[in-house]
């Protein structure tokens, strides 16, 4: 049975693979049809967040449902999954401090 904690990792990853996905079409859309590099950068943040929710809904729900994993490979996963929150998250905040921030 799925905890109130688990239904609310996966609304949350839903909800960043649906905002990942957007950035990224709209942010797309502009780059192909004008160019320029800040746009390229805000696909790739959304790129980021669609590959983070997949990521954790993977690994967190589905991979251990059809395989036993050890211990240590669950650790691993954790730690894979710390690491990309912190590295899209520090990215985000990045980039958005340098576009509206540094360059205005």
């Amino acid at each position: 049975m799925i905890g109130v904690s688990s239904l609310v990792q996966i609304t949350a990853d839903i909800a960043m693979i649906i905002g990942g996905s957007y950035i990224f079409l709209q942010n797309y859309r502009y780059w192909s049809k004008y160019g320029g590099s800040p746009s390229v950068y805000w696909s790739v943040l959304g790129a980021s967040g669609v590959l983070l929710g997949c990521w954790v809904i993977i690994t967190r729900f589905l991979l251990p449902t059809f395989v036993t994993l050890d211990a240590h490979v669950t650790d691993l996963l954790s730690l894979s999954r710390r690491i990309m929150y912190a590295g899209v998250f520090l990215y985000f905040v990045g980039l958005g401090f340098w576009e509206y921030v540094w360059n205005k």
